[in-house]
């Protein structure tokens, strides 16, 4: 465990690992990661990156907001890690933790752990990070990285397979409609479950990566230039609870085949499962 982390409270807990710094917020509508490389902002001023935002269940619709604005909130914090704990709502019976981890290594583990006391059909937690940067990501799809053409009003989604396409349009996302905004299946599946934020002017890219089999989505939309995960995808049962990684690295990249190397050496448990 690296002593020389310390998460420093100032209202939020600030902390600096080597290119990488930044603060964590406990609290509010948006919580989570607010990050600098070398003192130039990742994330978009009054945002976040990696925020626990929407539940979504096929017939129960979309939790919309309602871990950021609904759920009562606690938090524990350490010497290199802080715990985020939402409660159960009147109307979404399941009660969520997320835990980041600073690493020596410009890298930040979470670890999102989800337990039921209702059932769900296909439920998702959606995680979205907000860029200040206005690029589109590079994301693994088939044997290619690709920089995918998002309309305006557009959620763009790469889903794993045929199931997560259905949740794309099973109606949990319909109430993007009333702010004139939609989610779309861009068809093509995702390989490995990456985004890459990469500057090719500097060389530097933050790469977010989740566990293959607990990765439903990934999603991009240019309206907030957010960069989504949808976790889990699967139904869950009163009484279970159900875990899910996510990584960052913020990192020099020459060449996108080294984020591959550097996925498959952290997400070991499901190599036969992947799309090479």
């Amino acid at each position: 465990m690296p002593n020389q982390i310390n998460l420093s409270h100032n209202s939020v807990y600030e902390f600096q690992l080597k290119e990488l710094s930044g603060f964590i917020r406990p609290r509010g509508h948006y919580h989570g990661l607010t990050l600098f490389a070398n003192g130039h902002p990742i994330t978009r001023p009054g945002t976040c990156t990696i925020n626990l935002e929407h539940y979504c269940a096929r017939g129960d619709g979309s939790g919309c907001f309602v871990p950021r604005n609904q759920c009562q909130t606690t938090y524990n914090v350490d010497s290199d890690r802080l715990s985020i704990s939402f409660e159960e709502t009147e109307t979404w019976k399941v009660k969520s933790m997320m835990t980041f981890q600073l690493q020596d290594d410009d890298c930040i583990d979470v670890s999102f752990d989800f337990a039921f006391s209702q059932s769900y059909a296909r439920f998702e937690a959606f995680i979205a990070s907000y860029f200040y940067e206005q690029r589109i990501p590079f994301l693994r799809v088939g044997e290619e990285w690709i920089q995918p053409h998002i309309e305006p009003k557009q959620q763009l989604f790469f889903t794993r397979d045929d199931d997560g396409s259905e949740l794309v349009v099973d109606g949990r996302w319909d109430w993007l409609k009333e702010r004139g905004l939609c989610a779309e299946n861009d068809g093509r599946k995702y390989s490995l479950p990456i985004i890459v934020a990469w500057n090719q002017e500097n060389h530097r890219a933050l790469i977010q990566m989740v566990e293959f089999t607990k990765c439903s989505a990934v999603s991009v939309n240019t309206f907030a230039y957010a960069q989504d995960l949808s976790l889990i995808g699967e139904d869950v049962y009163a009484g279970q609870q159900v875990s899910a990684k996510v990584r960052l690295l913020y990192r020099e990249v020459r060449d996108l085949e080294a984020v591959i190397e550097w996925y498959e050496a952290w997400d070991t448990d499901n190599q036969t499962t992947k799309i090479q």
